[in-house]
């Protein structure tokens, strides 16, 4: 992390999720680590300004973090919460 922190002073970096989702609007999750999908989720909604996870690897479940409170949205996943379903033949 030093590197980075180098690299890029204008970000916040911290020592723990709990601690950078504090007075977040909004967590994306970027990656498949297992400890994302471990984490505390009921403390995470807590330290939050709005409850808003933005989950670009469909790390978690969306039925879960909404009845835990949260605004879920998993990035390529269709309304039901399923990942979309592609055709492989051509339109014609």
């Amino acid at each position: 992390m030093a590197k980075s922190k180098s690299l890029f002073p204008e970000v916040r970096f911290c020592d723990s999720a709990l601690l950078a989702a504090e007075r977040a609007d909004a967590l994306v999750i970027a990656t498949e680590w297992e400890e994302f999908r471990r984490l505390d989720w009921e403390s995470v909604r807590h330290v939050m300004n709005r409850p808003l996870v933005l989950d670009a690897r469909n790390l978690l479940k969306g039925e879960e973090m909404a009845a835990m409170g949260f605004e879920y949205h998993g990035v390529g996943r269709a309304s039901s919460g399923e990942p979309p379903q592609f055709s492989s033949g051509a339109a014609g």
